[in-house]
Order: C-alpha cells, then sequence, then structure tokens
C-alpha cells in the first residue's frame, strides 16, 4: 500500500467549501456548452493527491448526479462473467480446456481441467473429479464459503474461485452513508494438492461486483466495479424538495474519502465481520479532471503460483467498466456511454452520440499493475473480441450511429491517442462478430444479410477494406482452422433477415479481396450459446472438429461438426441433455470430452462423451 498520508481516513472528513466545484458540477448538467464533439479524445487520468482531493471530487460528482434526479444502484458488476494466431494457423483449447481470446492468457469458467483432473463450480459447491482412466469419479467436495460460486481458474495445485455474497443492508443508526454492506465479490483460494479433501487457502472479500479475470503464467489480473449506495431522501407527502435536497447535502458533505471507495472485509470462522479496511490509499485512484461519476474500476493482482497467493497493491480508475480484455502485457477495460441517457459521466458526451472509452494498464510483473492510458473511440463495442493489442496498438472494431469502424490506437505518453481508422462498414447494420490477426480484421455486420469484411491492418495508420461477402443469415462468432479457412457459428436467416436456426459457415479468406462461404450445416429452430459466450466453443485442430452447444425446441445439446481440409461441413453427432440444461463442455484428451449440466431436481452432473461421435461413456453426480 502506499504511505498513511494517501490512506483513507476512518473519521468522517471536515465539512469543505465545495460552491466552485458544485457550480461547475451544476454547470455541466445544465447546459451543452462544455461538452465534446463526436470523436473529441478522452482526457487523461491522473491519481489523486490525497484524501481531501479524493474526497472533494467524488462529492462534486454525486452533486452532479444529484441535479440530475439519479437514483443510484449499489455496487455492482457482472457476478456471472462473465472475455490471436496469424490467419494460417488453427486454434486450440487453451491449458485448462477454456476456448480463450489469447494464447497464453487463460480465462475463467464453471469447468476447468489439467488431463487427470476435473474441477467444477455449481452454487457454492466444487467439486474434482478424476478423469484419468475409463470411466469418471468424484474425488472430493468442498462446500465454499460465503454464497454461490460464479467460475473459477486452475493453476497447478490451485484453484481460485470467484463468488458473490449479498449482504443484508444494515438499518437504523448502523446505516452510513454511502451503503457500506452492499454486495461483495469474494475471491477464494482452495488447495487442490489432496483432491480427496480440497481445502480452503485464504478467501478475500471486497465490496463491489467482479467483472472478470485473467491469468498469464499463474499470475491472475482480477476487474472488479464499485458504486457507493447513497440514502439519498427523495420528495415525499411528509418531505418537501428543499427539506429533501438539504438532507442529501448533509448526507454528500458527510461522506468520508474512505466512503467512496469499495472495502476489503475480513470476517471470523463464523462469518461475522471483524473488522472492514480500505482496499485503495487515496493515491492509488486515476481520476479525469471534471467530475465523472462515482464508479471505480479497481485491478488487482493475485499471484497464484507463490506459496500464499498474495494479492498485491491494487490500482484504480474513477471509472465503471463494461467489459475486459487482456493480452499477455496489456490490459484493458472499455466503458460505453452516451447522450444525456447515461450517468454524469456522460457530461463528455454530445447528445446522441455514443463513445467509448478505454482504460489501458500495463501487465509489468508479478507483484503490480499500472494504469498506462485513456482513449475514446466513437460506437460501442460488441464485447470483448472487438478489441485486439498488437505490436503496441490497440485495434477496435465499433458499431456507430450510422455504420462500424475499425480504429487503431497508439500509446502516446498518458494517451491512447488514433492513428488510423475505416469506416462505411455495414451501413444500418450491427458487428456481429470480429476476429483479429496479426494484420487483418474479419468483421461481420448483419441486419437482413450478412456482409463479411477483410480488413488490412499492415499499415496501422491506414486500415482499407479489402473485401466484402454477402450471404444470408450471420456468424456470431468466428474461430480460425488454418490454411487461411475460417469458421463461423451463428444463425441462418431469410433473405429479409428472420432466423431460421443454428448455422455453422465455412469461409476462405485466403484471398482478402473476395473471400468466399464455402461450406454450412444448420440445426433448424435452434441457436448457439457461443454467439454470446466464446468459452462454450470447442475446436480440436488435430481432429479437424468443432463442437457447439445448442437450445431450441429439442433442448439443450451438443452439436458436433467436422471440416474437411477443403472446408466441407457435416455433422460428426448430436448428445441432447434431455431435460436438464446444457451449462459447459470441455475437451478431456484421449478422445474424450466431458460436459457439465444441470437439473431442475437432480442437481449438476458430468456426462463423459466419446469425441467421434458424442456418444456417452459415463455419468456421475456431482450432488
Amino acid at each position: 500500500m502506499s504511505d498513511a498520508s494517501s490512506t483513507p481516513p476512518r473519521s468522517p472528513r471536515r465539512t469543505v467549501a465545495l460552491t466552485a466545484t458544485v457550480g461547475l458540477a451544476l454547470a455541466l448538467v445544465v447546459g451543452p456548452a462544455a461538452l465534446g464533439g463526436r470523436g473529441a479524445a478522452a482526457a487523461p487520468l491522473a491519481p489523486f493527491a490525497g484524501c481531501d482531493e479524493l474526497a472533494d471530487w467524488f462529492a462534486a460528482s454525486a452533486y452532479a448526479e444529484l441535479a440530475r434526479g439519479w437514483t443510484f444502484a449499489r455496487s455492482g458488476g457482472d457476478e456471472n462473467a462473465a472475455v490471436d494466431s496469424a490467419a494460417s494457423a488453427s486454434v486450440g483449447p487453451g491449458a485448462t480446456g477454456t476456448n480463450v481470446q489469447e494464447a497464453g492468457v487463460d480465462e475463467p469458467d464453471v469447468l476447468k481441467t489439467d488431463g487427470s483432473r476435473l474441477v467444477a463450480v455449481h452454487d457454492d459447491q466444487l467439486s474434482v473429479v478424476d478423469v484419468s482412466g475409463n470411466s469418471a469419479r468424484v474425488l472430493g467436495r468442498l462446500r465454499l464459503p460465503l454464497g454461490r460460486a460464479a467460475e473459477l481458474l486452475l493453476v497447478g495445485d490451485r484453484a481460485l474461485v470467484f463468488g458473490a455474497h449479498d449482504a443484508q443492508p444494515p438499518t437504523g443508526e448502523d446505516q452510513r452513508l454511502p451503503y457500506k454492506y452492499s454486495p461483495t465479490v469474494v475471491l477464494t483460494v482452495v488447495d487442490l494438492a489432496d483432491p480427496t479433501a480440497p481445502a480452503v487457502l485464504r478467501t478475500e472479500e471486497i465490496e463491489g461486483g467482479y467483472l472478470s479475470a485473467r491469468e498469464t503464467d499463474g499470475v491472475v489480473r482480477i476487474v472488479l466495479t464499485s458504486t457507493p449506495y447513497l440514502p439519498y431522501v427523495w420528495p415525499d407527502n411528509r418531505t418537501n424538495p428543499i427539506e429533501a435536497s438539504a438532507q442529501n447535502r448533509r448526507l454528500v458533505d458527510a461522506a468520508a474519502a474512505q466512503d467512496w471507495l469499495p472495502q476489503r472485509i475480513v470476517r471470523d470462522a463464523g462469518g461475522r465481520i471483524l473488522s472492514t479496511e480500505p482496499l485503495l490509499a487515496c493515491d492509488q485512484v486515476n481520476h479525469p479532471t471534471q467530475p465523472a461519476g462515482l464508479g471505480v474500476l479497481s485491478v488487482l493482482t493475485m499471484d497464484l503460483a507463490a506459496p500464499a497467493a498474495p494479492l498485491s497493491d491494487p490500482v484504480a480508475v474513477a471509472a465503471s467498466g463494461d467489459l475486459v480484455y487482456a493480452s499477455p502485457d496489456r490490459l484493458y477495460v472499455a466503458t460505453t456511454r452516451g447522450g444525456w441517457s447515461g450517468p454524469a459521466v456522460d457530461l463528455a458526451v454530445s447528445p446522441g452520440s455514443t463513445v467509448t472509452e478505454l482504460h489501458g494498464f500495463a501487465l509489468d510483473g508479478r507483484d503490480s499493475v499500472r494504469y498506462l492510458a485513456t482513449g475514446q473511440v466513437d460506437g460501442w463495442l460488441l464485447g470483448r473480441w472487438a478489441l485486439s493489442a498488437q505490436d503496441g496498438y490497440l485495434r477496435v472494431a465499433t458499431t456507430r450511429d450510422a455504420d462500424s469502424a475499425v480504429t487503431v490506437l497508439a500509446e502516446r505518453g498518458d494517451r491512447l491517442e488514433i492513428v488510423g481508422s475505416v469506416t462505411g462498414l455495414g451501413p444500418g447494420e450491427q458487428i456481429r462478430s470480429v476476429r483479429w490477426f496479426d494484420d487483418v480484421a474479419t468483421v461481420v455486420t448483419f441486419q437482413q444479410t450478412d456482409p463479411l469484411y477483410t480488413v488490412d491492418l499492415s499499415d496501422p495508420t491506414a486500415p482499407r477494406v479489402r473485401g466484402e461477402l454477402k450471404v444470408t443469415g450471420y456468424s456470431g462468432y468466428l474461430h480460425p482452422l488454418g490454411d487461411g479457412l475460417l469458421l463461423g457459428v451463428g444463425q441462418q436467416a431469410t433473405s429479409q433477415g428472420e432466423v431460421t436456426g443454428a448455422l455453422v459457415s465455412a469461409f476462405d479468406i485466403r484471398d482478402l479481396d473476395r473471400p468466399s462461404l464455402l461450406s454450412t450445416v444448420e440445426e433448424p429452430e435452434a441457436w448457439s450459446e457461443a454467439e454470446g459466450d466464446s468459452r462454450a466453443f470447442i475446436y480440436l485442430p488435430e481432429r479437424r472438429l468443432a463442437v457447439t452447444p445448442v437450445s431450441g425446441q429439442r433442448g439443450s445439446m451438443l452439436w458436433a461438426v467436422s471440416v474437411g481440409r477443403t472446408g466441407v461441413l457435416a455433422t460428426a453427432g448430436q448428445w441432447s441433455a434431455g431435460t436438464d440444461w446444457l451449462i459447459r463442455a470441455i475437451p478431456l484428451g484421449n478422445g474424450r470430452l466431458a460436459a457439465l449440466t444441470v437439473g431442475a431436481d437432480s442437481g449438476a452432473d458430468v456426462t463423459v462423451l466419446r469425441l467421434a461421435d458424442l456418444i456417452p461413456v459415463d455419468e456421475i453426480s456431482l450432488g
């Protein structure tokens, strides 16, 4: 942590003269004169000099939001999160079985394997399953503390489980400003050295919501979001607007620096809270010049390979966050905002426009992360696949008001500056999928037909569209097959844009000027989860086999598609989960695959399938 002078004080700060700051905030709210136009660069961020500056800055942001009549949500984030080789190479699963965005950067999921063990989380339980032999058997189970588990990472004999705990708010005199006992993120390190008796090594509980995490070489970067809850008084039959306004101002004035920041929570063995302490020192929080909302975005580092799995000093940005992308040496968090409709952070955006703000962090070592730069692009992102870091550049694909664009940004001091862009992709349509290669991007847009664009990025300062292929339907996820071939998973559609079922397509992009469709297979009246979550997709290059979950009138099932060397596709097998819901499937090796399913009454099960035809060979209950 930083020196004590920058640690948030525990006593309420003295009421300071906020007239000038609040006046600025109110002026920004009521008039557009100071608003920037489309394409305006995001201002760089700077750390707070001390806790008084932090408290005043957040108070000004709170006044701005009060003036707009906004209510506030509790601290939050994505509790369920939920996140390339050259075109000549195919891409298979990551080291723990998950389909990942970047080679060497693992992503959390509900199911992980090291080849001999399968580790799964469901509700508040972690299960370890032996899958080394011909049959599967449960080795051990662990009831996790403090609520439901969302997903996990696996590093050697350690698992890091990401969960959430929804605490009850305090009442009466115990209620503080902001709402101190908001939902929390629970990080649980589990020792798997004895798989028959998995044990909790340590637990961290932090106010806020879990956005996502990434792991490289045993080091995990964890991204959390938090927003303080203010118990404002609103005018009613007992309180007139003047009284409510005065009381709300007193609430804001009474807030100390620590009240605006997330807290680490320490509990005893029985779950009782013993103490809370600030997660962040004041000078670990970077902020824009003007008041910009009450969100705090924190990036934490945990070395899961170290004996004690320490949680290192975090770094934070006074901003919200929507999605996370990471390469081996960079991590980016994106926030999309627009016009008058969003929170106070939108005061920098012209009415009717949508922009995405990008915060970059350098992953310098095993025990640190460093805020690097901030930039901004027009439009909104489909998801994390809209981002790619390559040779010092950040490439971004966005859907804008009238079209879509591919933009290239470069690090220039503490700014991410736009150095090149190509616009005009899919006029009137939305981006449905993106795949990046060394110097090529493939972008799919859709409204009634699916144009697949090939974008040449060999000159980052002058990207250009090389080819366009129009077909019915669209691909919601793209995966490289190698030898210049590309696989798409999405929806078939009529010429009027009405979707008719799940679709797997093979494309030839060897000639960027003339991409072509090679083959398709369809599953009528169904859709694939891989469209929204790429971790659900499996491709095994050595078998030239793709496996994707689909859901439809026949329930939830796995669909295996074989890929010929010339791109010809054929259904290789299907397996139905029956009345259960298919959660995830991952390859085990030795020609097998494991599927995790959940039933309304039967709990969680693991089914081991033969990859060649998806015939079940074993099934066990996780309890």
